[in-house]
């Protein structure tokens, strides 16, 4: 009776629930960063992603400024690719989630990120700048989508919960704009073309990477 009551006692102590949780957090993310394939889908999808829409907030601006445009009008580009994310995303993401599925959008989604530095890159003016932010706000609205769904239908993501899920996976996001700006500022180093040039292959070439080892695991079964 008295270890009945010592018992219940325990399970009532805050402090033995908190310990539980965190023991329970740790050992969930130690098998969550253990699974390949959340990782190969970290580094090569998300991070590169997140990466290139840094142009968007950090070489957009400089860039623009650097070509005489002033402040309000790049303002008005930001709406431009802001109508493009709002008014498409939608649209495509039922277009393409029903006929292509999330994994395969989201690949699209990818190229096009690296498309639209490599107009950025080859054109080198403002035309190539705004046709750059036109294509990014297209391909946002729908790959982000095709992220979030792939993402969280994945088995650990599953295991895991989508609450803490949703919780890697905007970390990983944050992490990721942050290291943009750096990549961007070796761009502006590089020169306008070289610089975009190199993360838009590196956009490209992780994407196949992704795929050939998707493709290798599911040969493997």
């Amino acid at each position: 009776c008295d270890f009945v009551w010592f018992r219940a006692l325990l399970l009532m102590d805050p402090a033995s629930h908190s310990k539980h949780d965190r023991l329970s957090l740790r050992q969930n993310a130690a098998l969550f960063f253990s699974d390949p394939r959340v990782i190969g889908f970290f580094l090569l999808i998300l991070v590169p992603t997140y990466v290139a829409s840094t142009f968007l907030t950090y070489y957009f601006p400089i860039f623009a400024e650097s070509r005489g445009v002033g402040s309000a009008d790049v303002g008005r580009l930001f709406i431009l690719n802001g109508i493009f994310v709002i008014y498409l995303g939608p649209v495509l993401s039922e277009f393409f989630g029903k006929r292509l599925g999330a994994g395969r959008t989201m690949i699209i989604g990818s190229a096009l990120w690296a498309a639209a530095l490599a107009v950025a890159a080859i054109e080198g003016n403002m035309y190539g700048a705004v046709a750059a932010l036109v294509l990014m706000g297209i391909t946002e609205g729908f790959c982000v989508n095709a992220q979030n769904d792939f993402f969280l239908g994945m088995k650990s993501s599953r295991a895991i919960g989508e609450d803490q899920a949703v919780g890697y996976y905007e970390m990983v996001g944050k992490l990721a704009e942050t290291a943009g700006p750096i990549l961007f500022g070796l761009a502006l180093v590089l020169g306008h073309f070289g610089g975009l040039s190199v993360i838009a292959a590196l956009v490209l070439v992780l994407a196949v990477l992704y795929i050939r080892a998707a493709g290798r695991k599911k040969a493997a079964g």
